[in-house]
């Protein structure tokens, strides 16, 4: 719980000052025994590596170049996604980082998420 809290009050604070960050809504859904669970809308934040490890305490660090996404939970935890595939991003998260507005990735739990940032998600 205490790394848990140490990395969330972080995260809100660079959610809410930095601007090397991409927070939109984007559609969330992840995959239960039986398939994906419905879509939901989210104010997701996009970030990378290294603007993880520069707000991330007692946790190991991040690759630098990996892209995550950090999405808010209704129990008020926030839940970091491990986006699949390599793109490069530089410093920042951007929309260049998520071609055609859509990734998969895994959270710690081993969860298969995916994230959409379209209009519509499919």
């Amino acid at each position: 719980m205490r790394k848990l809290l140490a990395l969330v009050i972080p995260l809100l604070i660079l959610a809410s000052t930095a601007h090397a960050n991409w927070k939109l809504p984007a559609h969330v859904r992840y995959e239960m025994g039986d398939g994906f669970t419905p879509w939901t809308t989210a104010n997701v934040l996009f970030v990378t590596g290294g603007e993880l490890n520069r707000v991330a305490t007692n946790t190991k660090p991040y690759p630098l170049d990996g892209r995550f996404a950090v999405i808010p939970m209704t129990d008020g935890e926030l839940n970091i996604v491990t986006l699949s595939g390599a793109m490069p991003c530089g410093g920042a998260f951007t929309a260049g980082c998520m071609p055609d507005g859509r990734a998969d990735g895994f959270d710690g739990k081993g969860r298969h998420w995916q994230v959409c940032t379209n209009v519509k998600c499919d």
